[in-house]
């Protein structure tokens, strides 16, 4: 079951067993076990210039860096924050801007 898909000329889907799927033009091109738990309203971030996936656990309040070559996970960050996260969006220089439930906005530069 898909969960959330980010796009940056491929397409990056991750499922709730935490598999995460790149496609090219139509085309699978890997697939790759994580090994993290995705839950649903998840959000997978990126940018086009990026080499890293930015998947946003909002209940959990953390955020997994991953490889988008090989899936692999290189760190994970969390907010020191009791409130659960709204959403969250990503700029143009990796930024990673969240809102949590509480009207505070977080500014992670990863």
């Amino acid at each position: 079951n898909p969960v959330s898909l980010a796009i940056d000329g491929k397409l990056f889907v991750i499922a709730e067993n935490g598999i995460l799927t790149t496609y090219y033009k139509g085309t699978k091109e890997a697939e790759v076990n994580t090994s993290i738990p995705v839950v649903k309203g998840s959000n997978l971030l990126t940018t086009p210039n990026s080499q890293y996936l930015y998947l946003i656990n909002k209940g959990l309040g953390r955020i997994y860096v991953l490889t988008k070559e090989s899936g692999t996970l290189l760190k994970t960050l969390k907010l020191n924050s009791q409130e659960p996260i709204v959403d969250a969006s990503i700029s143009d220089d990796q930024t990673i801007y969240i809102l949590s439930k509480d009207d505070r906005v977080w500014k992670v530069v990863p």
